[in-house]
């Protein structure tokens, strides 16, 4: 033991010696060496110096940014092409197995299970396991801080007429979300950076953009086309008509919309006036119907365009909606080149807003939107995860298959006096859980339905009666899920599990909105946990609660299951030939009717 301490401390008194001579260092100066040591020194230092007063031109930048993002892109195209390759052995792999087992099952009676193709599942866990490149710029995004917004009176240079609006529709404060996207447009004023908004579900992502956007187009007026935001159902435009038509009239600016919801030859007439000037000066849109009047109306064009937003983006840039793209970027103005020595203080070409609660970062992706120098801006900079709302509570509710559509009632019944969304996976199964609610005793008349399945007059009907309070029970499709915002809803149910944490994330986001408080709650069979812990994973989540339904409740609806059944297989057989079972508020319709044609007469200038 002693020999072991003197050696310790002879170490550590050579440590020191070490750390005192290395102080000694300084500069281009070594003490303890010869001279030549010493020049060497301040050779180097002076090499060092050289090296920073090298700068990079912009446009040397350009290129070398350029360079990477081409870079990014090939890297992403490599992992998706073996991303399919993978998928088609296991595919093929899955086949000759299928075969190999219907072979056997004919041979013999006694049932067994499939072979797998071990090393082709294998190589489809590596392939997904790699992650896509992310772009230079999202890797550090713009962070939104939480907590309390930016009262309307401390926004800087906001117009007076604007915060008039916002305070009549009951805004005393902008978001940390809309205050981030105003301070880097500088209120609109400033186009020299695209943007990217990546934030949850009810963080105020609509207004973050409208109120930039009309801030800048109400500095001057002209009968042109100047703001284009673009989404990608017909509902989602409706509502962000209405916050526009909140908004530019208090600024003098007309809004029109055109999502199929009025005739071609209406929508022509609304979007160019007779002596050949745009009838708006804001159009909300889907991509079809763009796309019909940019080949079709006479006078209608995209070259006066100023802004250009891109709601619910990671939807819009899928495969099936790509048509619009290129057609629309080649319509509205180009950016000034790089190489233009007035680049810094130029105003001219469009600027972009991308928006989405589950934004993609795949480069070949963001790529096709040809963004200038864009920023990122999102919730936080420690990972790319979706984010949920922290007011938030989620729940999961823990039954057999078959115990579904009675756990379901129990916990309806739990939730009376609570405004309520059920979700399903498809348009059909909207239906038949509606017929199925509306056939218990206990919820009849108390649920509506909200899906393509019926007309978008009976749709708005039903929406209209959940808004205000007749039907506390709204079962829809993911239809609704992008972005809709009805005030007042308390809690979601899953009925059928999201199958992507893109899903859940929307699902989840109708609720708890705006600071508010919300549930969520998902119908999980034992076998679906597994695959709903990985989802979660994506969400930033790992941990949902409990919940339990009571049993005795659940028992005394058992003896109506088998009538409720055969209720549903009549009216669904009925409906199959011709005859409805539905019945529509008439007066309701009317209503929102009437409503509408205000808007659009308004909107156009006669009222």
């Amino acid at each position: 033991m002693m020999v072991k301490s003197r050696e310790q401390e002879n170490g550590k008194a050579e440590g020191q010696v070490r750390k005192k001579e290395g102080k000694k260092r300084k500069g281009g100066e070594v003490v303890g060496l010869d001279t030549s040591s010493a020049v060497v020194g301040a050779g180097s230092a002076d090499k060092g110096k050289k090296k920073k007063k090298a700068k990079l031109t912009i446009w040397e930048k350009y290129e070398l940014h350029k360079q990477f993002v081409k870079e990014m892109k090939d890297e992403a195209e490599k992992v998706e092409a073996e991303e399919e390759e993978a998928q088609a052995v296991a595919k093929a792999a899955a086949e000759d197995s299928g075969e190999a087992k219907d072979e056997e099952a004919r041979a013999a009676p006694v049932a067994r299970q499939p072979d797998y193709a071990p090393d082709a599942a294998k190589n489809l866990e590596e392939s997904k396991s790699k992650k896509t490149p992310v772009l230079p710029w999202m890797r550090v995004p713009i962070t939104i801080e939480g907590g309390l917004g930016t009262h309307l009176e401390e926004v800087r240079g906001l117009d007076p007429r604007l915060m008039q609006a916002l305070q009549t529709n009951g805004m005393v404060e902008l978001f940390p979300v809309q205050a981030a996207l105003w301070n880097l447009t500088a209120g609109g004023h400033s186009r020299l950076h695209d943007v990217c908004l990546c934030a949850p579900t009810g963080s105020g992502k609509t207004l973050a953009y409208a109120i930039p956007m009309a801030q800048s187009l109400s500095r001057y007026w002209t009968r042109r086309l100047r703001g284009l935001i673009l989404a990608p159902t017909r509902d989602l435009a409706q509502q962000v008509f209405d916050v526009f038509c909140q908004l530019a009239p208090a600024v003098g600016l007309s809004c029109g919309l055109m999502a199929g919801k009025d005739t071609i030859k209406a929508e022509a007439a609304m979007l160019v006036r007779e002596d050949g000037s745009s009838g708006v000066d804001i159009l909300i849109a889907t991509p079809g119907r763009l796309m019909s009047h940019i080949q079709s109306t006479e006078g209608f064009t995209l070259h006066d365009v100023q802004f250009l937003v891109v709601d619910e983006a990671d939807r819009l840039l899928r495969q099936s909606y790509h048509e619009w793209l290129p057609t629309v970027l080649e319509s509205t103005p180009p950016r000034p080149d790089l190489r233009a020595a007035e680049l810094a203080d130029s105003e001219s070409g469009v600027l972009k807003m991308i928006v989405s609660a589950t934004l993609t970062q795949d480069p070949s992706k963001i790529e096709r939107l040809q963004l200038h120098c864009p920023r990122f801006i999102a919730v936080s900079a420690q990972d790319y995860r979706y984010k949920l709302p922290r007011e938030l509570q989620e729940h999961k509710v823990m039954c057999e298959g078959a115990e579904k559509p009675l756990v379901l009632v129990a916990l309806l019944n739990q939730l009376v006096n609570e405004s309520t969304v059920v979700f399903t996976a498809s348009v059909e199964a909207t239906h038949r859980l509606w017929l199925m609610l509306d056939s218990f005793t206990e919820l009849r008349n108390r649920a509506v339905e909200y899906s393509s399945h019926v007309s978008g007059v009976q749709r708005q009907a039903s929406l209209s009666a959940f808004r205000n309070g007749q039907s506390k029970i709204l079962v829809a499709s993911d239809a609704m899920t992008r972005g809709m915002d009805v005030a007042g809803i308390t809690a979601v149910v899953n009925y059928d599990t999201p199958v992507y944490s893109k899903t859940y994330v929307h699902r989840a986001g109708r609720t708890a909105r705006a600071g508010r408080q919300g549930k969520v709650f998902t119908l999980l069979r034992y076998e679906d946990m597994r695959h709903f812990k990985s989802m979660l994973r994506k969400a930033d989540n790992t941990f949902v609660r409990d919940y339990v339904v009571e049993a005795e409740y659940v028992d005394t609806l058992r003896p109506q299951l088998e009538g409720v059944l055969d209720q549903v297989k009549s009216r669904m057989a009925a409906e199959a030939s011709g005859q409805t079972s539905m019945s529509v508020d008439v007066g309701a319709i009317k209503q929102i009717v009437k409503r509408q044609a205000e808007k659009n007469l308004y909107n156009l200038g006669y009222k």
